[in-house]
Parts: structure tokens; sequence; C-alpha cells
């Protein structure tokens, strides 16, 4: 063993150094946690929006594995799988932008 190594780390890193096991002292001052109600209505929300494109996306597999001559139809000289394929990036685009609107950064929305 080299005696190069560095020296373990303190316990407590001293005065004006937060500790990494409390999160919130190494916010900006002021800083205040968000409430629980909060973060669960968000991530409800994340939650849903995931389910649902993630239910698409399989149905998109799913019809591309099974169903492959209904895949190939050409739609305006394009097959429908890249039609499909471009549907599912503007849908996850959409679902994005859905998600900034409907996420809350405040409790009073809520309490209304």
């Amino acid at each position: 063993m080299s005696s190069d190594s560095p020296a373990p780390l303190p316990a407590d890193p001293g005065p004006g150094i937060p500790s990494s096991a409390d999160p919130a002292a190494s916010a900006a001052p002021g800083w205040v946690p968000p409430p629980e109600e909060l973060l669960t209505y968000n991530a409800k929300l994340g939650l849903v929006l995931f389910v649902v494109y993630t239910s698409l996306y399989a149905s998109f597999v799913l019809i591309s594995a099974f169903f492959v001559d209904w895949m190939s139809v050409l739609w305006a000289g394009v097959p429908a799988s890249v039609w499909s394929g471009f549907a599912l990036i503007a849908i996850a685009v959409f679902m994005a932008v859905l998600y900034g609107v409907l996420a809350r950064d405040a409790v009073e929305p809520l309490r209304e």
C-alpha cells in the first residue's frame, strides 16, 4: 500500500461548509423545500404522462413486430412506420409541453 493515498474526509467538514447529509444546507439562502402535496401532484402528473407515452410506444413496437403489412402501407409515398415514428416524437414533445404547463411550482393553485 502506498503512503501517497489521500486522507479520509472528516465527518464534519468544518464551519461554513455544508454537510452533504443535509441537502437544504447546500441550497441558496432562504430556500424552502416545496410542500409534500406539491411534490405528490407533480409526481402523479409525470407518472400518468409516462404511462400514457409508454403505452403508445409499446403499441407502436407491437404493431411493428406483428403487423408488418400495416406498417408498410404508403401514405403520401412514405411508409406508415415512418409517419408513426414522427407521430411518437411529436406526441413526446406535446406531452413535455403539457407537463410544463400543468406542473405546479407553487401551492396556491392547489388550494383554490
